[in-house]
């Protein structure tokens, strides 16, 4: 039969494969290095799931792997590894705009422009959903705190 493996990050809840022949389907939790060097980033709701998925994957063991974003391959390792990196990346970027203080959408609007993005009305959300979950986890993290000045809040790195 087939079992589920657990994969939050990308989406809540999400969920991979492993069949009765060790083919382990990953779904959303990988993106190939293409995908990373066109956007960057990916959409991500929950960062602490996505950094335990990774950690998952990397001592994850099968005969093959199938991501949905990315090629079959009997070693995700280096796969792993990038998609961590560009994770870090975007945390350091979201911490950097919080310096000054920032609103979600001018941490939103810096990134754009750090990492060329054009914008759509569906890209818009899809990078407002990721923008969140970053400020949600460095907050967590205790990196970052919110303020509130003329109804907005605004986030600023922890003194």
């Amino acid at each position: 039969p087939f079992s589920t493996i657990s994969l939050p990050g990308h989406y809540i809840e999400m969920v991979g494969f492993r069949t009765p022949d060790d083919v382990v389907f990953l779904a959303d939790s990988l993106f190939s290095e293409t995908i990373l060097a066109k956007y960057g980033f990916v959409v991500c709701c929950d960062v602490a799931g996505q950094f335990a998925t990774l950690d998952r994957l990397e001592s994850l063991d099968a005969k093959v792997f199938v991501p949905c974003h990315a090629g079959v391959s009997t070693d995700i390792r280096p796969l792993v590894t990038a998609n961590r990196d560009a994770l870090r990346k975007l945390l350091e970027n979201v911490s950097e705009a919080c310096a000054t203080g920032a609103s979600r959408e001018d941490v939103l609007a810096r990134l754009v422009m750090t990492y060329g993005i054009n914008l759509s009305s569906v890209q818009y959300v899809l990078t407002s959903i990721t923008v969140s979950a970053c400020l949600s986890f460095l907050a967590d993290q205790g990196k970052i705190v919110p303020s509130f000045e003329k109804g907005r809040m605004l986030w600023h790195l922890r003194p």
